[in-house]
């Protein structure tokens, strides 16, 4: 799959981003599909980086749990390192507005 991704037609990239829509936050909490849900952060264009970065951050409580989930939390480590700017700083202003919330369950 990460072979796919890297080397494959956008094509390919497309279907996988169909896929995989609306079930990131599943993938990430798993040992081996969390690498592959790194590798999209890494390839895909900041569309798609967008929306998997909403998708794990959008809701508190599954935020939470990825930010603590001994997994997961790479994938947030790598959806912070990997985005663009625009998506890095959306990113941000949302973890901020809840950072009193977050901050008190784990350590960032």
């Amino acid at each position: 799959m990460q072979d796919v991704l890297e080397f494959g037609h956008p094509f390919h990239l497309e279907i996988i981003t169909s896929c995989f829509k609306t079930h990131y936050v599943d993938l990430a909490r798993q040992k081996y599909s969390s690498r592959v849900v790194e590798k999209c952060l890494k390839v895909f264009g900041d569309l798609e980086q967008y929306l998997i970065v909403c998708e794990l951050v959008l809701d508190l409580d599954h935020f939470r749990d990825l930010v603590t989930d001994e997994v997961a939390n790479y994938v947030i480590s790598t959806a912070l390192l990997a985005c663009t700017v625009l998506v890095f700083i959306i990113s941000i202003v949302y973890i901020a507005k809840h950072d009193a919330c977050i901050y008190c369950k784990c350590n960032i």
